[in-house]
């Protein structure tokens, strides 16, 4: 009965335009093997017959409802150049909304489609209110992320608040990888910025961010960032460029803060933080810990150790406990800022 079957649904969906196809899949009466087949239909059409994108996106939709995730590669595949299009649309932000809730069934899939919507931002075509999760990670990604930290061989628990911690971290530098970091960032110190402070008194440090032909060359950079990386289960590439931070007065510090993105462009691009790791490069012997008031812990700077923490819940909210400080020291503290984000690619960023 199974070829008859398949045999009907090529035949309906024969003379169909795109969007006549796609509005046809959502119908609730539509069968898994007919959503399969009229999705593939729109995936396999040639480079000389593009897609139609409003199209395209109920496709999506269409095949994340009935739980058809290997589907969606292709479509994104195809979406993800086109996505701007879909602005056309009466009902732009109910649409856009809808494929990014469809393609949230896996992070890498979602991660080209968010792309395409920060493309569509920069141009005026998306507005912030139909970007995907407003600020917060794929709930799969992030619950993900905490049981990895949590399991890690190289974590331990320094200090916890309900299902919140911060954790100590081993063997994520060693002396010649730092000794290289700090190489490269030798002629990159620039004073630092917290974001909506323009008098810097909420930050007074330094910071050396690893973007440089150098320093994407760098084998210390590769090492250190995949092992940061690997705390949380996620690949090098999620892993943003590095930033060295230097503390080198009494009166240096930076305030309570979070680490979460804020800026929509940002997380649209290459997720949000889920985690950080602080590597610190030296011994502080006086000051200088990071402090998690939520916690009421204080970790001492110790050369070549880290502490890495979750920045979100397992529903990929950011998480306020996650606030934390650096607190003033008379010696000089020099350590290492990896932000690992919810998609690969973030190493460019």
């Amino acid at each position: 009965m199974r070829w008859l079957t398949l045999l009907a649904t090529a035949a309906a969906l024969a003379p169909k335009d795109d969007k006549s196809l796609a509005l046809w899949l959502l119908e609730p009466s539509r069968t898994i093997d007919e959503v399969r087949a009229g999705t593939e239909t729109l995936a396999a059409r040639p480079p000389t017959q593009p897609c139609d994108a409003l199209a395209l996106c109920m496709a999506s939709w269409a095949a994340s409802q009935k739980q058809q995730g290997d589907l969606l590669p292709k479509l994104a595949a195809k979406l993800a150049p086109r996505l701007s299009e879909a602005v056309d649309s009466p009902r732009c932000a109910e649409v856009l909304s809808n494929t990014a809730r469809a393609f949230a069934v896996d992070a890498g899939n979602f991660a080209v489609v968010s792309r395409s919507f920060a493309a569509a931002r920069e141009v005026g075509a998306c507005a912030d209110d139909a970007a995907p999760f407003r600020g917060a990670a794929p709930a799969d990604v992030a619950e993900a992320c905490l049981r990895s930290l949590d399991a890690h061989a190289a974590t331990e628990r320094l200090g916890a608040l309900d299902d919140f911690a911060v954790y100590s971290a081993s063997g994520v530098i060693d002396r010649a990888d730092a000794d290289e970091l700090l190489r490269l960032a030798e002629d990159q110190w620039t004073a630092s910025a917290a974001a909506g402070d323009a008098t810097n008194n909420y930050r007074t440090s330094e910071t050396a961010s690893l973007r440089d032909d150098a320093s994407r060359a760098s084998k210390a950079v590769d090492r250190v960032a995949a092992r940061a990386a690997a705390l949380f289960g996620l690949p090098r590439s999620c892993c943003e460029t590095l930033q060295l931070v230097r503390y080198a007065s009494p009166a240096a510090f930076y305030k309570p803060h979070l680490d979460c993105l804020e800026e929509a462009g940002q997380v649209l691009l290459g997720g949000q933080r889920v985690g950080t790791v602080l590597v610190y490069l030296n011994d502080v012997e006086d000051g200088g810990a990071t402090r998690f008031p939520a916690l009421g812990l204080e970790v001492a700077p110790r050369e070549l150790q880290a502490v890495a923490w979750a920045n979100v819940r397992a529903d990929g909210v950011p998480d306020v406990r996650a606030r934390h400080e650096a607190l003033p020291t008379a010696a000089t503290k020099v350590a290492v800022n990896c932000w690992v984000r919810a998609f690969p690619g973030a190493d460019a960023l």
